[in-house]
């Protein structure tokens, strides 16, 4: 079972996922956190993916459609240390080119800063 903490960083959330991101139920619980960020008007969120070992298509999918629905809000949704495994899925997928991924939690929270 999917298990996500969150931590509030200035405006930005950073939501520390652990397990995997592949069944039905996973799925529901990351949906229904980034809603309720949504929902909160909550815009910029980093996943913290270091003790996720393995995500499906449908996962992929999933952060896909929670990155698109920050941007139709102005926000961004950044990737931050993927674990070995999820690295090579968002390389080989090419997802990468899409969704900004960073080694560490601390230089995703930077890049936010840069842009202003």
């Amino acid at each position: 079972m999917l298990k996500i903490n969150q931590e509030f960083v200035r405006n930005l959330v950073i939501l520390e996922l652990k397990g995997f991101l592949n069944t039905r139920s996973d799925l529901d619980v990351f949906n229904q956190s980034i809603e309720r960020l949504i929902n909160a008007g909550k815009k910029f969120v980093i996943l913290d993916l270091y003790d996720v070992p393995w995500i499906n298509s449908l996962g992929l999918g999933n952060i896909i459609a929670a990155m698109s629905s920050l941007r139709h809000r102005d926000g961004e949704l950044k990737i931050a240390n993927p674990s070995p495994k999820v690295n090579m899925l968002l390389t080989m997928t090419s997802t990468i080119l899409i969704l900004e991924t960073f080694n560490t939690v601390r230089e995703a929270v930077d890049s936010f800063e840069n842009k202003k």
